[in-house]
């Protein structure tokens, strides 16, 4: 599964789960939106999602925060980290299915992460 397809797998369960839980989901209009959707229940909020199967050595998922272009713009030696300017909620898939919602505030500026103990409690049910 190449990198785009993983990134459509990420939106397509984000759209799943929180439609499932009574979200209204809506999208941005332009490619220019640093999110890919935007959640609503009593509050709006922006989501960037994500998808990985990368594993650390410990075993854990890891995580690419940052993006590395999409179009044709891009040159390919920049990228672009998340802010709270951007999104308010990154929504992670691992390719063994499992789900995170990490608020933006707890990873911005981060490039990478690992999903360990440290963000078990972002880990979402069913």
């Amino acid at each position: 599964m190449n990198t785009r397809q993983q990134g459509d797998l990420a939106v397509a369960d984000a759209i799943a789960y929180y439609t499932n839980k009574g979200y209204i989901i809506s999208f941005p209009m332009t490619e220019a939106a640093r999110y890919d959707l935007i959640i609503d229940k009593t509050k709006l909020l922006r989501v960037q999602c994500k998808c990985t199967g990368q594993v650390a050595p410990s075993g854990w998922f890891k995580c690419e925060l940052r993006t590395r272009g999409g179009n044709q713009s891009w040159n390919k030696k920049e990228s672009k980290k998340l802010s709270a300017q951007e999104c308010d909620i990154v929504f992670i898939r691992t390719m063994s299915g499992d789900r995170y919602a990490i608020p933006i505030h707890v990873i911005e500026g981060r490039s990478i992460i690992t999903l360990g103990t440290n963000y078990q409690q972002y880990r979402l049910g069913a």
